[in-house]
């Protein structure tokens, strides 16, 4: 095993999100995406204590007050060191040309929008939709 692998290897061990995930991307599989995780009521924590919500399509998730450290960036990254082979773009959306950061790898795609400032009683929000397959950012 090469030390790069071995690497990586050590760094999904290390966070927790990770685990989720990898439940995520089997899910995905499944002829019914996901069907076996809300029948379980698999609560998805993309971000942190914030429980994301089942839907038909797969799961969203939101998060209000962030703090500094916490962007639709630093989120994809995390995302991203979880999928050998993830792929992270910035995509412009139909909805006013928003863009949106997407991250794509092992049959997922996770939509990534932050909107607010920290002026606003709720401050800046992250919203994370979590789809199976390869969606453009306008599906998503």
């Amino acid at each position: 095993m090469s030390l790069l692998i071995a690497a990586a290897l050590v760094a999904q061990a290390a966070d927790p999100l990770c685990p989720q995930i990898a439940r995520l991307i089997a899910a995905a599989r499944e002829k019914a995406p996901f069907a076996s995780l809300r029948a379980e009521g698999f609560e998805l924590r993309l971000l942190e204590r914030h429980p994301c919500s089942a839907d038909g399509r797969g799961y969203h998730c939101k998060r209000v007050l962030l703090p500094p450290e916490v962007t639709a960036g630093s989120v994809a990254q995390q995302i991203a060191a979880c999928l050998p082979d993830a792929k992270i773009s910035v995509e412009k959306t139909g909805d006013w040309a928003r863009e949106k950061t997407v991250v794509r790898g092992s049959g997922l795609a996770f939509a990534l929008d932050e909107s607010g400032d920290d002026r606003a009683h709720v401050g800046r929000i992250l919203f994370v939709l979590v789809r199976p397959g390869s969606a453009s950012a306008d599906q998503l």
